[in-house]
């Protein structure tokens, strides 16, 4: 869900992208959507959650904590609202 770190903690120096440190584009990508997030004033990390409970063929979206704050907060993300227009603006950024 959080793509090894990086879509829960944003693009912050030594953000973790598929267990190693995030390249470059990947910390440029991930900029672009947390602009996306923060025009619509929803976390990066319920953007992350939402996406991956968005499919029919997803049951259960099982996401780890270490500490009741890290569970608190994605419990958040997991209730968060996204409006149709953020995935319509993240849809975009593959076409800008």
């Amino acid at each position: 869900v959080f793509g090894s770190g990086i879509l829960a903690t944003g693009s912050a120096p030594g953000a973790r992208f598929n267990y190693a440190e995030a390249s470059p584009e990947v910390v440029e990508r991930v900029r672009r959507i947390e602009r996306v997030c923060a025009d619509f004033e929803v976390e990066l990390g319920a953007v992350a959650t939402r996406f991956a409970m968005s499919h029919e063929a997803i049951a259960n979206v099982c996401v780890g904590a270490r500490t009741v704050e890290q569970q608190q907060r994605n419990l958040r993300w997991l209730e968060a609202d996204v409006p149709d227009e953020l995935w319509i603006a993240l849809a975009e950024l593959d076409h800008a």
